[in-house]
Parts: C-alpha cells; structure tokens; sequence
C-alpha cells in the first residue's frame, strides 16, 4: 500500500476475493496481448508518440517513463513472455465493490463516458482512489502497450462553452472514445482531474483498459 501511496493505518477492514473464471480469462488475456505484438506489430505495438521533435512528445515521454516506474516497483509480478501488470485501484461504495467483487468489473457503472476513453478506469494511486468513494478494490491490470493521453478532453482545458452553456468537447480528446488503434490503454498523469503538464514522482494518474 506504501508503493501505492496509501497509508496502512487507515485500514480498517479487508477482504481477498478470488474469482476462478475471472483469474483464467485476465491470464489467457495477459499471453495473448504478449503474442499479438510478435504477430502483427503494426497493430497491436504502435508508438507513433516517438515520431518528431515536440513538448508533447517529451511530455508524452514522461506519462510513459512515469507508468514504467510503477511497473518497475513491482518486478516480482512480471513474467516472462506475458505482458507488464500493475497493481491499480479503484474508490467504491460498498455495494459496488461488492458487485464488482462478484461479478467483474464490467458491472461497474459510469457517471459519464469516460474523459480518456471508455474503458475501465484505474489508479495506481490510493489517494487518488479515495477521492471518488471510501472503500477501495485493489487488482492487478494488464498495461499492454499504453497510450500515453495528455489530451485535455474539453476545448479550451473546459473554459470555452457553447450556446447550451456546455463544454466544448476538445476534438482531438479521447472523451467517450474506444482504445485508440495499436494500443490496448490508455494512461494519463493528472492534476486536479484533467492532464498533468509537469509529472511528479507521487504524481497521481489514470489507467483506461479495453
């Protein structure tokens, strides 16, 4: 919990949640995104953030060397010939991370479409985590190749508004959109909720799987 960023005295109760079918489907999930890359890289191993010169890719740079470092602190879980997994976690209510718990994450339900994708959201930050609701479901999630989203999801980092009076949806965010193609997640560093421009070592962060 300490590598977490979460303090073990504030503990009060916990619950280990074993789901046999869950378990097999997240490992056969782990070595196949490890064979896709071998197989048809242009797909499934994209890195196109590399290209140019840009303080877009440098900070890109820095979101991935950042989640590096997470998947760094926990050596011990990486296998060989699987793809990198890190512990994340998620702030619940209690009736939902018992639902969850039981019935996978697929349940759990969304108050929007998702700034950074539509995926399931994560945090390798537990006070990150307990910013949304108290009771926390730790789990391990596979990183895949990441896609590293500094894109403010609204126009104007959400000071611009249309004539409803809404948020002008940044065109070239990923609100409420699949993985983007090549990659298998989506990781951004934030502040404050929206994307970081400088990264911190406890800086906290966002993990989107598909």
């Amino acid at each position: 919990m300490q590598a977490m960023h979460g303090n073990m005295s504030e503990i009060q109760e916990a619950h280990r949640v074993t789901q046999k079918g869950q378990q097999t489907s997240f490992e056969e999930h782990r070595e196949m995104l490890a064979r896709q890359p071998q197989t048809t890289p242009a797909s499934f191993c994209r890195k196109d953030y590399l290209e140019g010169e840009s303080e877009e890719k440098k900070l890109k740079l820095e979101y991935i060397k950042h989640l590096n470092g997470k998947v760094d602190q926990f050596r011990h879980l990486q296998e060989r010939g699987k793809t990198n997994v890190v512990p994340v976690v998620q702030g619940r209510t209690e009736v939902a991370a018992w639902k969850i718990a039981t019935t996978g994450f697929n349940y759990a339900p969304t108050l929007d479409p998702g700034w950074y994708g539509s995926g399931i959201y994560f945090t390798t930050s537990v006070e990150n985590a307990l910013s949304y609701d108290p009771v926390l479901i730790i789990a391990l999630a596979n990183v895949g190749n990441p896609f590293p989203a500094i894109e403010h999801p609204f126009a104007g980092k959400g000071t611009l508004v249309d004539e409803n009076d809404k948020q002008v949806i940044n065109p070239a965010g990923l609100l409420g959109k699949p993985c983007v193609s090549g990659y298998q997640s989506h990781y951004v560093v934030v502040t404050g909720g929206v994307p970081a421009s400088r990264v911190h070592n406890r800086s906290p962060d966002e993990l989107v799987v598909f």
